[in-house]
């Protein structure tokens, strides 16, 4: 378990987070939301050990991320950040291959190219795509590479469960349908007892799949708990400054905007 307790950042003398406290739990899909500027991306890099806190404490299974060597926090939990930007041309197995690294003692095996192969599968791209270089790629596509690559790291000599997986607006390249398939293959690894903190700013997606929802707002966390009780007209009105109708139905529930305040 990943955890942050009364955390602070400074950035330029400006507070971005404030007094956080936040426990990421295996088996648990986590969604943060939050307008531009509310402290999502920072409260995931924090509590993965991206960045340093001025204050408070981040832990992993209630060991400080200072103490944690950099190879075994990698076998741990791997991170997507909003914008990656590879410097070299890298084939797509290449890059995949690159999630294996904490796990390899010397060379690849056949195991971790199968493991490799596997998670293209599982994004989409099993077939001709391994051999293609990075730069070949559309965004969408170089996207679901990186999180392939999430995939292939979280996948230990023995099964893929306890780990945690920390993903900043993952889907923001993505059209509609790989869109969904990426947060129902979120969904598919929590319930196998990952982690999973993701960032969005798609709020419909987030209803139909998060276990828990956290809305961040001015650097503090608003609201927590589960989708009905955080997603609420209320909320959306005080939070985002928008009015919306919330309609519930068979297959889910649906945010309907109709605009500002």
């Amino acid at each position: 378990m990943f955890s942050a307790k009364n955390i602070f950042v400074k950035r330029g003398g400006k507070e971005i987070l404030r007094d956080v406290s936040l426990d990421v739990l295996p088996g648990t899909l986590t969604v943060v939301l939050g307008q531009n500027g509310a402290g999502k991306s920072t409260l995931l890099h924090a509590i993965s050990g991206g960045i340093a806190v001025d204050a408070g404490t981040v832990a992993c299974d209630g060991k400080p991320l200072a103490e944690w060597r950099s190879r075994e926090l990698a076998r741990r939990r791997a991170v997507l950040m909003q914008s990656t930007h590879p410097v070299f041309d890298f084939t797509v197995l290449e890059t995949v291959l690159l999630g294996r690294l904490p796990w390899i003692s010397g060379c690849e095996t056949r195991e971790d190219y199968a493991i490799a192969q596997d998670a293209l599968a599982q994004v989409g791209l099993g077939n001709g795509f391994a051999t293609r270089r990075i730069s070949t790629l559309s965004g969408g596509e170089a996207q679901r590479v990186q999180i392939a690559r999430m995939l292939a790291q979280a996948v230990s000599g023995k099964a893929s469960s306890d780990f945690a997986l920390f993903l900043d607006e993952p889907v923001s390249a993505l059209d509609l349908t790989h869109r969904f398939e990426m947060m129902r293959q979120m969904l598919v690894l929590a319930r196998r007892g990952n982690a999973v903190f993701v960032v969005l700013h798609d709020l419909n997606l987030a209803l139909l799949f998060a276990d828990t929802i956290v809305i961040m707002k001015h650097g503090e966390i608003a609201v927590a708990g589960t989708p009905q009780a955080t997603l609420t007209e209320e909320n959306l009105a005080a939070i985002f400054g928008i009015r919306a109708e919330i309609f519930s139905g068979e297959s889910g529930s649906f945010i309907h905007i109709l605009g500002g305040k």
